[in-house]
């Protein structure tokens, strides 16, 4: 007799052989070599904030780029030109977080430089206006790959 609640097709299964399973052969994994491209330091002065002053007076960020390129011949390449000028180009944009001006850089780089395997983006908010001195508010995104 049957418990209740139990699968019917549970109890018909044989038990799981473990001997069938093969131990991983790492010798056939082959590593990956990654060549990181970086910018950073990239200053940019614009009137993006929460507070309604920041648009008046603007603030000063500070940018961090970071993009892994697979080590392929030919030697892979990243223009850093279009690195500042994507970042600028996102700057010009209306916006008020750093999360937000992370994002999109983020999702830029990646539309030009879709071979990347991974891109880290750091946006500074240099001296954000706050009581105490601090000297800056910062956001990172790096997802997983």
């Amino acid at each position: 007799m049957q418990s209740k609640g139990c699968h019917p097709e549970r109890s018909r299964r044989e038990p799981f052989n473990h001997s069938t399973i093969q131990p991983l052969n790492h010798s056939t994994i082959q590593p990956i070599n990654l060549l990181t491209v970086s910018l950073h330091g990239i200053k940019i002065n614009a009137p993006h904030g929460l507070y309604p002053e920041e648009h008046i007076l603007g603030n000063e960020f500070e940018i961090d780029v970071d993009i892994w390129l697979p080590d392929t011949q030919p030697w892979p390449f990243a223009d850093y030109t279009l690195i500042r000028e994507t970042v600028s180009a996102i700057f010009q944009q209306p916006g008020q977080l750093l999360e937000t001006f992370t994002y999109n850089i983020h999702t830029a780089l990646k539309e030009k430089f879709p071979v990347a395997e991974k891109i880290k983006v750091c946006v500074r908010k240099l001296h954000p206006p706050m009581p105490g001195e601090v000297a800056y508010a910062q956001v990172c995104y790096t997802p997983d790959p």
